[in-house]
């Protein structure tokens, strides 16, 4: 609405911010925060949506690898049988998370999928930058598992603590993710899909 309301005051609110047309007025009585006419909008593809899947598909995958393998050491230790490559590739695993996350965070901040979406749906601002602001935390949160992970050795009681943490972890990042996802969706479906 801000958006909106800036681009009247200043004798804009009818120009598409892609080729400098004009939107059509029923475009903008359907969608008042468009900011792009209809025909630039079939310009954007849906590979944005499905590159985002893909890459959520992938740290789900990951999340559930990091949990099961966790899991199976647990169960190792406490049978005393915990055998040095099974910890340090738990360990291993945790880690590449640990670097892969804050990585994603930065081209995420940069830019990347959310930066595409509030070039053509500044309305999500807010939340955008509230989802950001997550980021901190989460490269936070990996770091003091990862931490823990590292000195746990074979303790079952030190594995079961580091699964738990990364347990709530990965809910939180579940629902970051899927917050992300909402926000391209309704940008690229509602807002730039919508037709005149």
């Amino acid at each position: 609405v801000d958006s909106a309301i800036r681009r009247i005051d200043s004798k804009e609110y009818d120009c598409c911010m892609q080729c400098g047309g004009t939107i059509r007025t029923e475009r903008l009585e359907q969608l008042p925060y468009a900011v792009i006419c209809a025909g630039c909008s079939s310009n954007y593809p849906m590979e944005y949506i499905h590159s985002l899947r893909t890459q959520h598909s992938s740290i789900r995958r990951t999340i559930f690898s990091v949990l099961n393998i966790i899991g199976n050491v647990i169960d190792h230790c406490e049978r005393r049988d915990a055998r040095p490559d099974s910890l340090a590739s738990t360990f291993a695993l945790l880690s590449d998370l640990g670097r892969q996350l804050p990585e994603r965070f930065r081209h995420e901040e940069q830019g990347g999928y959310l930066g595409e979406a509030l070039s053509v749906a500044p309305r999500f601002s807010r939340r955008a930058t509230e989802l950001m602001q997550q980021h901190s935390d989460f490269s936070r949160r990996i770091g003091t598992i990862v931490k823990a992970a590292e000195s746990a050795g074979s303790d079952g009681a030190d594995w079961r603590r580091v699964q738990n943490e990364f347990r709530q972890l990965a809910l939180d990042l579940l629902a970051h993710e899927q917050a992300e996802a909402d926000i391209l969706e309704s940008a690229f479906l509602d807002d730039v899909g919508g037709a005149d």
